[in-house]
C-alpha cells in the first residue's frame, strides 16, 4: 500500500504537468484508498504549479476528477474543493471558465449549500471568483448554473463582490453582447432596475428639495411677519414722535404767546406808572398852590 501511495503522488504531480499521464493514473487511482488519495491531491503539485483537482478542472477530464474524490467525505470534498494552487485558484474557477456544465454540476451536487456558498465567494489573486471566470469568458450557461445553485440572499452577496479591479459580475456581463442569450435579457432586466432605482432615487431627491423649499418658504413668510410687524412698530413710533413734535409746538406757541402777554404787561405797567408819576406830581402841584394862599 505504501508503494502504491508513492506512485500515485509521482502519476499525480505528472499529470499535473501533462495531462497525457492521465490513462496510468486512472487505472491507479482505482486500487488506492480514498485516504491515500486525499492526501496525495492535498499534497501533490506539478513543476507548473498545477494541483491534481485543477488540472483535471481545466483539462475539462471529468473521469479522472471522479476516481480521485470518489468515496470521499463530505469534509474531504470540502477541502479538496478549497485547496488552492499559487495563484489561488480552485477546481470551480477552471471548470466555469471552461463552460463545463457536466464539471460544476458534479462539483457542486456534493456540496452542501453552505460549503457550495463558501466555495463559490472564492476568489483569485486578481479578485476573481468562479462567476466572475465565467462572466469573463463569456459562458453564459456556466454563469446561470453558478449564481442559480444558491439562495436569492446568497446570490445578491455573490453580485456585490469585487474583483480587484472593481468589478462586479453585473459589470461583467451587461457589456453588449449578443451572444448572451438568457443573460442579455437578464442584463436588461437590471438595467430597468437600475433605472427605475435612479428615478426612485430622483423623486426623493425633488421630494427633499420640495421640502427644504418649503422650510424656506415658512422661513421667509416668517421673516414678513416679523418685517410687518417691525414697520408697525416704527409706524407707531413715527406716530407718537409726530404727536410729540406737535406737543412741543404747541408748547413753543404757547410759550410765545405767555412772552407777548408778559410784553404787554410790562408795557401796561410801565403806562400805569406813568399815569402815577403824572397824577402825584398833579397832586403836589395842587397842594402846594393850596398852602400859599394860605399864608396869604
Amino acid at each position: 500500500m505504501a508503494a502504491n501511495s508513492t506512485e500515485l503522488k509521482q502519476l499525480m504531480s505528472r499529470y499535473c504537468d501533462s495531462w497525457t499521464e492521465h490513462w496510468r493514473l486512472r487505472q491507479v487511482l482505482k486500487n488506492t484508498s480514498a485516504e491515500d488519495r486525499y492526501e496525495a491531491m492535498l499534497s501533490c503539485k506539478g513543476s507548473n504549479d498545477y494541483i491534481p483537482a485543477v488540472r483535471s478542472a481545466a483539462a475539462k477530464d471529468i473521469e479522472t476528477m471522479k476516481l480521485m474524490l470518489a468515496g470521499f467525505t463530505s469534509y474531504q470534498f470540502y477541502e479538496v474543493m478549497k485547496h488552492e494552487d499559487d495563484d489561488s485558484e480552485i477546481p470551480l474557477h477552471e471548470a466555469a471558465a471552461k463552460g463545463d456544465i457536466d464539471m460544476i454540476m458534479y462539483l457542486l451536487s456534493n456540496l452542501s449549500l453552505e460549503h457550495r456558498f463558501e466555495i463559490l465567494k472564492t476568489a483569485t489573486r486578481s479578485g476573481n471568483t468562479p462567476a466572475h471566470w465565467a462572466a469573463l469568458k463569456k459562458k453564459p450557461e456556466a454563469l446561470k448554473l453558478l449564481l442559480t445553485c444558491v439562495t436569492a440572499e446568497q446570490q445578491k452577496e455573490l453580485m456585490k463582490l469585487k474583483s480587484r479591479d472593481g468589478k462586479t459580475i453585473k459589470d461583467l456581463i451587461t457589456l453588449p453582447d449578443l451572444t448572451y442569450g438568457y443573460f442579455s435579457e437578464q442584463a436588461a432586466i437590471w438595467r430597468v432596475e437600475e433605472l427605475e432605482s435612479a428615478v426612485t432615487k430622483h423623486n426623493e431627491e425633488i421630494t427633499k428639495q420640495a421640502s427644504e423649499l418649503s422650510l424656506a418658504n415658512q422661513r421667509i413668510q416668517q421673516s414678513e411677519s416679523k418685517h410687518d410687524a417691525e414697520e408697525m412698530a416704527i409706524a407707531q413710533q413715527a406716530a407718537e414722535l409726530q404727536n410729540s413734535n406737535q406737543r412741543v409746538q404747541d408748547l413753543e406757541l404757547a410759550f410765545q404767546r405767555m412772552t407777548e402777554m408778559q410784553g404787554e404787561m410790562q408795557r401796561e405797567t410801565q403806562r400805569s406808572l406813568r399815569e402815577m408819576e403824572k397824577f402825584n406830581r398833579i397832586c403836589f402841584s395842587t397842594t402846594d398852590t393850596g398852602d400859599q394862599e394860605h399864608d396869604d
